[in-house]
């Protein structure tokens, strides 16, 4: 029995070595058949590239500035990789969503392909069990499917910019592609192991705060994907991250000392001038926030505190509006949204009290920025740096 398990592990072994070295034969073979042209290809991986949220902005923002390097001389091909369907105007409606939304305006002279992966897209569905594996793995197949896809020539760089760190072995070790990757936030973090040793409920989290025997298979379980984390990230070319807080944690979970002089602090666009020109105006009694409407943004904690604010202050009623600006990436998000709305009418709160602003340009959050006196921000340890430039 023992001869014969040894013998299976050799053969998965020899199968995943072949399968390897096929693919990597594969990736060189592509690798060639494009050396006659001189451009650098970029690739990014962001499936949600259409989501309007701040990690979109940072990613176009990017790809803006890549296009002013091109009117300067540089050859430079832009490939992204999605999840949205293909359309024959796709290309065209996104641009002028992008400089709608973000004010961002993108070179006629830089090549953009896009490679549609929507019928993929259901790798990156939620999980209800090991999330954190299950949706990595995910990402690796959608990697996959990218790089295999015979659309587009196979990128010099991977760049993710939407943290999927898993991503970076396929890349890497299959298609030779160099790493780099802008970290919004880590996967897992000290705080997330924090939060279920503390058996503090959060907004995945529901069971365990009742089971020591949870709690203590859980922290094995993000114990283990941590190390995994680290391994993967450390595949990475170059890295940037959104603020001081992502840098130490990056640093902590990717623990090699060579590696962590690849990490380069870059604070997420925002137009800071423009905002303190406004910051002497008159403002309303309105209470604003900014994010898109995904559960670790914990809108319904925001309602609930604005409901508990008017039950305290009943004359306040009517005179103070909770206003809450975001975009919905598909129909989960607007599934939340719409239980948003029922929450609303739960506690007994109108229009008035609570309005919805989504998925509207720039203009409009230029307007409601101008008008609000104070911000509101319910994701734990998350997003700080950008929602305080969003609010200056």
């Amino acid at each position: 029995m023992a001869a014969c398990g040894g013998a299976l592990i050799l053969l998965v072994v020899t199968a995943l070595v072949r399968l390897w070295l096929l693919r990597r034969r594969y990736a060189q073979i592509r690798h060639k058949l494009r050396k006659s042209s001189a451009k650098v290809v970029l690739g990014f991986f962001h499936p949600y590239c259409s989501g309007g949220g701040g990690g979109e902005r940072v990613l176009w923002k990017m790809i803006q500035d890549i296009g002013g390097l091109c009117e300067r001389g540089f050859s430079v091909q832009i490939v992204i990789y999605t999840v949205d369907p293909p359309s024959p105007t796709y290309q065209e409606q996104l641009l002028q969503q992008i400089q709608e939304r973000f004010d961002l305006l993108i070179s006629k002279q830089l090549q953009i392909q896009f490679v549609h992966l929507h019928a993929y897209a259901h790798y990156l569905q939620p999980a209800p069990r090991l999330s954190l594996l299950v949706e990595s793995y995910g990402t690796m197949r959608l990697a996959m499917a990218a790089l295999e896809s015979t659309q587009s020539p196979l990128p010099d760089w991977f760049i993710d910019t939407t943290g999927c760190a898993f991503a970076f072995l396929v890349a890497r070790l299959l298609y030779g592609c160099k790493i780099m990757a802008y970290v919004h936030y880590p996967t897992i973090s000290t705080d997330m192991l924090q939060l279920v040793w503390e058996r503090r409920r959060n907004a995945y989290n529901h069971s365990l705060a009742n089971s020591r025997i949870l709690t203590y298979g859980k922290l094995l379980y993000y114990c283990f994907f941590a190390v995994l984390y680290g391994i993967t990230g450390s595949l990475a070319e170059i890295v940037f991250v959104n603020s001081q807080w992502t840098r130490a944690h990056i640093q902590y979970l990717w623990k090699w000392s060579h590696w962590k002089k690849r990490i380069r602090l870059l604070y997420p666009p925002c137009r800071v001038q423009q905002q303190t020109a406004v910051l002497q105006r008159p403002r309303d009694n309105v209470i604003l926030s900014i994010g898109q409407f995904r559960p670790e943004k914990d809108h319904p904690l925001q309602i609930e505190s604005f409901h508990r604010l008017i039950q305290k202050y009943p004359e306040w009623r009517g005179r103070v509006q909770l206003v809450l600006i975001g975009s919905c990436r598909g129909p989960g998000d607007e599934e939340r949204l719409s239980r948003l709305c029922d929450l609303v009418q739960q506690y007994q709160l109108s229009e008035k009290d609570v309005h919805f602003v989504v998925n509207q340009p720039y203009s409009v959050l230029q307007q409601w920025l101008t008008r609000a006196s104070v911000g509101i921000h319910t994701v734990r340890r998350k997003f700080y740096v950008p929602l305080l430039l969003f609010h200056v």
